[in-house]
């Protein structure tokens, strides 16, 4: 568990309070030697050995009340709420007079979310101890937590009297008011809070109430006086910038972003979301191509090596059509973060869709030195190998996913969904090097997991109907693909044409005649196949015209012999 620097100076002022108490002799009492060591054990993080010394030191002395309080920490340290709390509520009643007992409890109860416990506290505590500063902003914030607006500016009021008005309390005001919903108020005090304290926060902040408030004009003004002030005070240049924006003043637009995005003390992070969010964007980047590439190069400028930064402009590069300059940042980008598994996986990616499969390779491989058996990265790489034609290594890989999916603990929906991609990968890379019995031995294994895996079902049908084997399996596995994806032209493609040779002609006319509705027609080897159907139907002058269209769009098939072959043989009837 985390500790807050409020804890630790508890802590710190508890064990100054503790020691100042306690004195050494040459002969130590038992509790107190308990109780010191216990101490000691806590500050060195042994939480197992303090607790033990602490239990002993109560068992010497239960009136030791520092010994319950520091067994509270422990136990809060060690994650164990209800002990914590049940030390911590022991050591404040045995001492009742105990500031930091008192304040330490109301810290515990707000970690645990009871903010009526705390705020009782700290109410008690500002009444024994006023001068006590650290209690008013605690207590404050979760009066207006509870929505008790008026307790929250009654405890201000106390602590204006303590350390009198300033920017701090003036704000804090404000903040109250803005909280409870009372504009106008909340105007007024904002306004007062600029004329007494006019820094460049304040005026932001003034700019930001007019703009919730619709009042544009005004928050320009304030945003100008905040710049007046300090030309550089970034939030202000964001905000009228954005104003300017929707006014379509775009030359006072781009001078606002422009020093907004040069601020080096802003968060990189937010700027890219803004970005990506509003600049590059399709209404937007063609209009104003050379501002957006200023507005760019001034943000990697101010955070060259930022991750976000090298990602958000190499994505930018890449769909404005400069590659190069894209590569180079994802690269950058890798080579600054090498242990980041995401800069490995963005740049894996970019090659991927550059389908640079060999780069992809390599990349793939190195990133499994780092993270290894990282199974998308495998997979990245077994379908690079199998790009490259590389089939053998594809395999092997292959073959390595599904023994780790096997011998790891995955939940079973995740292992059958890796599983049943790997498989049906592996039946299409073996069909492919003309290995059709261990083909078709992955398409069952992947039927097994799902018997309505669509593009497992096509495509086994695919190649038994090419194979002229079980029609009648191909027949009722694709019709299964066209039941789920009735629209789909590559499944009834293949439907179609295990019907052409079932020789039921005119079903697969039907069929073929769907598929051109639905994209079909600018296939080659569906026109191809629908020209067949017809041509079987003696319907000789429409297969021709598919036969023609097929062959202009792939005069690879050898379409046109097939067609002058069957024209002679027509004319010499």
């Amino acid at each position: 568990m985390r500790v807050n620097k409020i804890f630790r100076l508890t802590v710190l002022l508890a064990i100054s309070l503790l020691i100042s108490q306690l004195t050494y002799s040459q002969k130590k009492t038992s509790k107190t030697h308990f109780l010191l060591e216990g101490i000691k054990q806590y500050n060195i993080e042994n939480y197992q050995e303090a607790e033990n010394l602490f239990l002993r030191a109560i068992a010497a002395d239960s009136e030791n009340n520092a010994a319950y309080f520091y067994l509270g920490n422990v136990y809060f340290h060690l994650g164990s709420s209800s002990a914590a709390k049940e030390y911590y509520q022991i050591a404040a009643e045995k001492d009742t007079n105990n500031y930091w007992y008192q304040y330490r409890l109301a810290q515990y109860y707000e970690s645990a979310k009871n903010i009526v416990s705390a705020t009782d506290i700290y109410a008690k505590l500002l009444n024994k101890f006023p001068e006590k500063a650290n209690i008013y902003y605690p207590l404050m914030q979760n009066y207006a937590q509870l929505s008790k607006f008026d307790k929250a500016e009654e405890v201000l009021d106390k602590l204006e009297k303590q350390v009198g008005k300033n920017e701090q309390t003036e704000n804090i005001r404000f903040e109250i008011l803005r909280m409870e919903g009372d504009n106008t108020r909340a105007s007024k005090q904002l306004i007062l809070l600029s004329k007494s304290y006019p820094t460049p926060r304040v005026l932001f902040m003034l700019g930001e109430l007019y703009k919730s408030l619709r009042k544009d004009s005004l928050a320009v003004n304030s945003y100008q006086e905040a710049l007046k002030i300090q030309s550089t005070f970034a939030p202000a240049n964001l905000e009228l910038a954005e104003i300017y924006r929707h006014k379509r003043k775009y030359s006072d637009y781009f001078t606002n972003i422009n020093i907004y995005l040069k601020d080096h003390n802003m968060d990189p992070g937010l700027k890219a979301t803004y970005l990506t969010d509003i600049v590059i964007k399709p209404e937007f980047l063609p209009v104003f191509k050379p501002q957006v590439d200023t507005m760019i190069i001034n943000y990697l400028t101010t955070h060259p090596n930022d991750s976000t930064t090298l990602s958000t402009c190499g994505s930018y590069y890449l769909q404005a059509g400069q590659l190069k300059a894209g590569i180079t940042l994802y690269l950058r980008n890798l080579k600054n973060n090498p242990e980041n598994y995401q800069s490995h996986l963005d740049f894996i990616g970019l090659l991927y869709y550059l389908q640079n499969w060999e780069e992809t390779i390599t990349y793939s491989k190195k990133a499994l030195e780092r993270f290894p058996n990282d199974m998308d990265l495998l997979q990245i790489l077994s379908i690079s190998y199998w790009q490259a034609e590389n089939y053998n290594n594809a395999i092997i890989n292959y073959e390595k996913m599904i023994s780790l999916l096997t011998s790891k603990n995955y939940t079973k929906d995740d292992k059958n969904k890796m599983l049943l991609a790997t498989y049906a990968s592996l039946g299409d890379i073996y069909h492919q090097i003309n290995k059709k019995s261990k083909s078709y031995k992955y398409y069952n294994k992947a039927l097994k997991i799902n018997p309505k895996y669509v593009t497992v079902l096509n495509n086994y049908a695919y190649f038994l109907c090419l194979d002229h084997r079980q029609l009648k399996k191909a027949y009722r596995m694709s019709k299964i693909t066209v039941l789920e994806e009735p629209d789909n032209p590559t499944y009834l493609d293949t439907y179609g044409w295990i019907l052409y040779r079932l020789k039921q002609y005119e079903e697969a006319r039907q069929t073929f005649k769907h598929a051109m509705l639905y994209g079909g027609n600018e296939n080659a080897n569906i026109l191809n196949h629908y020209g067949d159907v017809l041509y079987a139907l003696k319907d000789y002058d429409l297969a021709f015209i598919y036969w023609d269209k097929a062959n202009i769009k792939d005069p690879n098939l050898g379409i046109k012999e097939k067609l002058n072959r069957c024209k002679k043989l027509l004319n010499n009837k």
